[in-house]
């Protein structure tokens, strides 16, 4: 009789494993996190897939994919979701082609990372501020803010750090530097 309940029991293990594992890659598709699946891959794979979404949004202009990464706080006041999104789709006059992480960080409920971003003829730099989770105003969990900047005109350096209290300067949105 035992024979016979160990490879069940060995089975729903594998089973129960794996399928934990495979929610993960749908997640990085969406863009839907929490605090304990970030606890599964990194802060640096996590932020990665945010600024993949944020490609394929830009490239395909694609408002409803950023949708569902942003912020409640940012989202729910459509006139301002929609216009800074647009201004986002028509900075872009040619499809992002790379980025590269340049820094990240993570405080107990915020991720803040650093991508330079290149076009066939143009290097940018971008600036995410993701609030992961807070718990104390839920309307701000998920991409806070995006900050871009031309790389020919400005420099990294002033955007501010999680060290000098960036993120009690953030208002939700897209904010772009010409």
């Amino acid at each position: 009789m035992k024979k016979f309940y160990i490879p069940i029991l060995v089975l729903i293990i594998i089973f129960a494993i794996s399928g934990c594992r495979s929610l993960i890659p749908d997640k990085l598709v969406e863009g839907v996190y929490s605090l304990a699946d970030i606890s599964i891959i990194n802060e640096k794979t996590y932020a990665d897939s945010r600024m993949e979404i944020i490609k394929q949004a830009i490239n395909t202009k694609d408002a409803e994919r950023l949708r569902k990464i942003f912020c409640n706080e940012f989202t729910d006041d459509e006139q301002k979701f929609i216009s800074q999104t647009e201004a986002l789709f028509d900075y872009f006059d040619e499809e992002i082609e790379s980025f590269n992480n340049e820094t990240w960080g993570m405080s107990d409920w915020e991720i803040f990372s650093y991508y330079s971003v290149k076009t066939e003829a143009n290097t940018y730099y971008f600036a995410l501020y993701d609030c992961v989770e807070e718990y104390s105003n839920p309307k701000v969990n998920g991409m806070n803010s995006i900050r871009v900047y031309n790389a020919a005109n400005t420099e990294i350096y002033g955007l501010g750090t999680w060290n000098t209290g960036w993120s009690n300067k953030i208002k939700a949105g897209i904010y772009i530097s010409k």
